[in-house]
């Protein structure tokens, strides 16, 4: 796919102009200009069990950044985007769908400061100090259970939702089956042995 990106973008004229390709990592101390010098963050991907149960940090670098966000939708940092206006979220290969939601984003400046915004206030539950102050907690006092609240877009429920779809995506009604019957079967194992 990437080779015939760059051939279309040669075809046209625009490789190393409009669109540029980085063939490098980039260094992590350079990554803020990258951004920074960015109009959207763009995440595409699959939808495979890897998809699914990844948490795609360079959505995460893009809340940093305060960019309005393109990504595919079906997984958690995916949800959050559609349902707390970070830009937009679209469908696996839905290829007029990305083409729709990024003209929409670059012609809509008003959209694009809103979901800069957004982006801003929600990325400031991904900080470090935030994210760490659980465990910080925890080797404050050794030996102690700390409680924490679950975040609110990944419940128990939404986690059993993910599972049966995935269940049914890659192994059909089959798959619906078998997940149901894994879990009437480690509930009762789970009873027998004291467990909740």
């Amino acid at each position: 796919m990437a080779a015939r990106a760059r051939e279309l973008a040669s075809s046209l004229g625009v490789l190393d102009q409009a669109i540029i390709f980085n063939d490098q990592w980039v260094p992590y101390n350079e990554r803020g200009n990258w951004l920074s010098e960015s109009d959207i963050g763009v995440s595409a991907h699959f939808a495979d069990v890897e998809t699914h149960f990844a948490f795609r940090t360079q959505l995460l670098d893009y809340l940093w950044a305060g960019l309005p966000i393109v990504s595919t939708r079906g997984d958690v940092l995916g949800d959050l985007v559609e349902t707390h206006s970070l830009g937009r979220a679209v469908g696996v290969e839905d290829v007029e769908g990305w083409i729709s939601a990024l003209d929409e984003l670059l012609d809509d400046t008003r959209g694009r400061a809103e979901a800069r915004d957004n982006a801003t206030r929600i990325g400031e539950q991904f900080t470090w100090p935030r994210v760490a102050r659980p465990l910080l907690a925890s080797l404050a006092k050794p030996g102690s259970v700390v409680a924490s609240a679950p975040v609110s877009w990944l419940t128990v429920a939404r986690e059993r939702e993910i599972r049966a779809r995935l269940s049914r995506e890659h192994r059909g009604n089959r798959g619906i089956v078998r997940h149901a019957v894994d879990r009437a079967v480690g509930h009762v194992g789970h009873e027998r042995h004291g467990c909740r």
